[in-house]
């Protein structure tokens, strides 16, 4: 068995996960291979993907992979298919089965990077679809002396007054262009898998480790021009929307978590932290300015200075 922590959890699996860190002690969660069958009537097809209630937890199935059972936030069942490579096993265990279990256990999950200011620590998230940059901008961030909080995944808990955002774990999924821009080809980047169109960086310095109070959010999108827009109201609302993670893979999972907690934690989160629309060209050659306006917003905003929400 191998014990790793992603998100505050320790985890033990009877594969190897060098993505999530090392630790010990008793596990929250458990992840074991067993065989499980493809979900009832599951068309035929490659790119065949389905997410599907199923004794009591989620099945999340692709033709081309296999099936994992999702139960109760602390027992996950791995089916590869085949012949099927390990690395992409662990690309959905590290992603989409995370992202239910961490949902399964509570937490308001969101398609979203999570970076950490350098002078206080508070948490700073970009929300994105897929392939918008956000792994790029936190990753400019990073480089701009900003810690790594996650990736792809933001885990929010509501318990306090302000929300909390939970560490992840110290890698990040970079397009090859934006790896190679922003990492200088170092030895922190190596392959996913043969054909994968991403990098895996790992971080080896100011990962996060603790809990941070998250005080803002830029949602981003692609425009000709840096505009950073304060966002409040509906507006702040209507554009956290398609960032829930329990709304992605075209809706599958809304059914199982249901649209009263879809909306609910929206609105928790739209009332809770400054919502900023960040609209900037996608080339690297402005991402450094990108980088150092949002960070002039954030001083200006006293988001990195203090307790004000």
């Amino acid at each position: 068995m191998y014990y790793s922590t992603a998100f505050g959890l320790r985890i033990g699996s009877d594969i190897h996960i060098p993505e999530f860190s090392p630790t010990q002690g008793e596990p929250d969660v458990i992840m074991l291979t067993r065989e499980l069958a493809p979900p009832p009537g599951c068309p035929e097809g490659e790119n065949v993907r389905l997410m599907v209630p199923f004794n009591g937890g989620v099945l999340l199935h692709w033709n081309a992979i296999g099936s994992f059972l999702v139960q109760e936030g602390r027992q996950v069942t791995i089916s590869p298919r085949h012949g099927v490579d390990e690395a992409l096993v662990r690309l959905v265990l590290t992603g989409p089965v995370l992202g239910v279990l961490l949902i399964q256990r509570g937490w308001a999950v969101f398609h979203a990077a999570g970076v950490a200011c350098p002078l206080t620590g508070a948490a700073v998230a970009f929300a994105a679809v897929k392939g918008e940059g956000k792994s790029t901008m936190a990753a400019a961030m990073y480089n701009a002396g900003y810690g790594m909080i996650s990736d792809d995944l933001t885990a929010v808990s509501f318990d306090n007054e302000h929300p909390l955002v939970s560490p992840g774990f110290p890698r990040s999924k970079l397009w090859t262009e934006s790896a190679e821009a922003l990492t200088d080809g170092d030895d922190t980047l190596s392959m996913i898998f043969p054909g994968f169109k991403k990098m895996s960086r790992t971080v080896n310095d100011r990962f996060i480790t603790t809990q941070a109070f998250l005080k803002a959010v830029f949602v981003l999108e692609t425009a000709d021009e840096i505009v950073i827009e304060r966002l409040s109201g509906f507006k702040a609302v209507r554009a956290l929307l398609p960032h829930w993670y329990g709304a992605l893979f075209d809706g599958q999972l809304l059914p199982i978590f249901g649209q009263e907690r879809y909306f609910r934690e929206i609105a928790n989160l739209a009332s809770k932290v400054r919502v900023f629309r960040l609209a900037r060209p996608r080339r690297f050659d402005v991402l450094q300015e990108v980088a150092a306006r949002v960070d002039y917003v954030l001083s200006e905003k006293e988001e990195c200075l203090g307790d004000g929400a």
